[in-house]
């Protein structure tokens, strides 16, 4: 018995020491911009490397409100955001909840088409869609990230359709029982009980829009530009005489970028940990 509980207790220990040892590993680039964006751009080639400076300089996260306007840039994301992955989850789920529950004969095919858009790269269809959205005058608004949430999400599909395929079909027959048609038993009964599923699926379409760049440095100008265009644009070379990266300022600029997208994971992290295991229980 003590034998049993000394291997236990090892590879107990082994196990977190693993663990660990991993999330050091995670951390260490985190850790090593915080560093960066607390030093003076002269002791970034300082040898021996100094992990923290003697002096720290925190004007340099001053130096980005000054120069990217943190607050309004940082509304423009989650504005944009939570539009598109609002939209995107509700879209896909509807269309999730047809795939996983509906008998038609042609499903999986329909299904199959659906996945294989996945393959097409998004460069692909970049200039056509900005020719559609320029003739149709909606340059410069935030319609084409709702038209983006409206048409769905393929990847978005596949991980909901598979958490959607695990509920008892008796929980829809009692729906049925009760008078509930399609839509109101999607409503009221697989929507409530898949939080985990929707939770994953709105932190992986928010963090999508929340670090995309390109579509917004294109369709949007001036004040509408999210955070990310911004902090690019205002913290970029142009910005110093000598035109040489500003490199503390550029990491004190992207701690703020990843801050929103770090506590909503930690407040969110058991629905998306609960909902990718259980997407993966039956096929």
């Amino acid at each position: 018995m003590r034998k049993d509980k000394v291997k236990k207790l090892a590879k107990r220990f082994l196990i977190h020491l693993i663990v660990i040892g991993g999330a050091a590993v995670v951390m260490l680039p985190f850790l090593w911009m915080i560093s960066i964006s607390v030093k003076n751009p002269g002791n970034l080639a300082k040898y021996p490397i100094e992990l923290w400076p003697a002096k720290p300089e925190w004007q340099n996260y001053l130096e980005v409100w000054r120069r990217a306007t943190v607050p309004r840039y940082m509304w423009n994301s989650v504005f944009m955001s939570t539009l598109y992955a609002a939209l995107a989850v509700f879209t896909s789920a509807m269309a999730a909840y047809g795939f996983a529950r509906h008998r038609v004969k042609i499903k999986n095919l329909y299904f199959t088409i659906v996945l294989a858009t996945m393959m097409i790269p998004g460069i692909v269809t970049m200039i056509p869609q900005f020719v559609l959205f320029y003739r149709v005058g909606l340059l410069n608004t935030y319609w084409p990230w709702a038209i983006w949430g409206l048409s769905t999400s393929a990847f978005l599909i596949f991980l909901l359709r598979q958490f959607f395929s695990t509920i008892p079909v008796e929980l829809e027959d009692s729906a049925k029982i009760d008078g509930c048609g399609r839509f109101r038993t999607f409503v009221a009964i697989f929507l409530p009980i898949s939080k985990p599923a929707l939770a994953a699926a709105f932190i992986f379409a928010f963090s999508w829009i929340w670090g995309d760049y390109i579509p917004p440095s294109l369709y949007l100008q001036a004040e509408k530009i999210p955070f990310c265009v911004a902090m690019i644009r205002g913290l970029s070379a142009p910005f110093r005489p000598d035109f040489a990266p500003d490199t503390p300022v550029q990491m004190a600029g992207a701690i703020y970028f990843l801050m929103p997208l770090m506590f909503l994971f930690f407040f969110t992290q058991k629905l998306i940990v609960q909902g990718i295991v259980t997407t993966g229980i039956k096929g």
